[in-house]
């Protein structure tokens, strides 16, 4: 169904694309179809959540909370370097502090790709975000500033946002318990 392929955000290609299609396709109680596109039903919902729970229990637990804590480390020096940057953005920014910027979130982004490695590995489908990390950075460098925070666009922060929250349950965390330890 080409309707349902237009709806995929850019970064779903390939075969993520294909398989979104074979199951909206081939299953049609867990989906249900919506003025903006497809969305889960009930049933998906519950679909989806015995296949994460599956999907865990699979995983090497161990390595994905090692990899969970090595990706914390980094979220903190993310943290703070999309802090510094939101809060000296008021008074404007130089092509040069730009730069700096930049080189920050690609020095973060060399520690992360192991991190992306070791968490594919135990969880295919986390796969992706290796690409879209890629992409929001190469925009940044050619000088889009909104691939650095837009909550719009598939940003580098909305990339890593959302990664983040990948790991969480993948590892068998809870958010709750987690924000509590990050406060």
């Amino acid at each position: 169904d080409k309707r349902v392929a237009a709806d995929f955000p850019k970064y779903v290609d390939g075969p993520a694309e294909q398989r979104i299609e074979e199951l909206v396709n081939g299953n049609g109680g867990l989906f249900q179809e919506t003025p903006r596109g497809m969305m889960l039903s009930a049933d998906g919902r519950e679909w989806v959540t015995e296949q994460l729970a599956a999907e865990r229990d699979a995983a090497d637990q161990a390595a994905l909370n090692a990899s969970y804590d090595r990706f914390m480390e980094l979220n903190h020096r993310f943290k703070e370097l999309v802090s510094n940057w939101q809060i000296s953005s008021m008074d404007g920014h130089s092509d040069a502090e730009w730069a700096e910027l930049v080189d920050g979130v690609a020095s973060i982004d060399v520690d992360l790709g192991p991190v992306l490695t070791e968490t594919e590995t135990h969880v295919a489908r986390l796969g992706s975000y290796a690409g879209r990390f890629e992409r929001a950075l190469e925009e940044m460098r050619a000088g889009d500033s909104s691939m650095l925070a837009s909550p719009l666009k598939d940003s580098y922060h909305t990339v890593w946002f959302e990664y983040h929250e990948e790991l969480i349950p993948a590892g068998g965390r809870d958010r709750a318990a987690e924000e509590r330890a990050e406060g």
